[in-house]
């Protein structure tokens, strides 16, 4: 696996971003909805889906949405 590029890297800083909501809160349950999408929710309600890429072959992302 080579170095990261300049793109993945602010690929990866966008992604984590994303994810600061979530950061200390406590997982309540894991969920799932008729689509196959999965994921999880924290204990005041916000819930992060796990995406995959757009063409589905790549790693993906966490959706977070809030309460």
């Amino acid at each position: 696996m080579g170095a990261v590029t300049r793109t993945e890297k602010q690929y990866q800083d966008a992604c984590l971003e994303a994810l600061a909501p979530v950061l200390g809160k406590r997982v309540s349950k894991l969920i799932r909805d008729d689509s196959g999408g999965f994921g999880f929710e924290t204990e005041d309600g916000t819930e992060v889906w796990i995406m995959c890429d757009a063409e589905g072959n790549g790693p993906g992302f966490a959706d977070v949405v809030g309460p």
